[in-house]
């Protein structure tokens, strides 16, 4: 299945320039931060996370499609 971010958006964080922002979002969806690291988030929730040799492509799709 092909990626379409027009209908699911997505957003890369800078780290090193925006440590605080990435403090923030951990804090509110009570995850530990960590990078790489991929989130999904729907309806304002963090229903999925996977960090480093954990994230596959074919499993936040299913997520992101679930």
């Amino acid at each position: 299945q092909e990626w379409n971010d027009s209908v699911f958006p997505v957003y890369y964080l800078d780290l090193l320039n925006f440590r605080s922002i990435s403090n923030a979002i951990a804090t509110l969806f009570q995850i530990t931060h960590e990078s790489p690291q991929v989130l999904v988030i729907k309806n304002g929730q963090c229903t999925y996370h996977a960090s480093h040799q954990s994230i596959e492509a074919a499993s936040v799709l299913a997520e992101i499609n679930n």
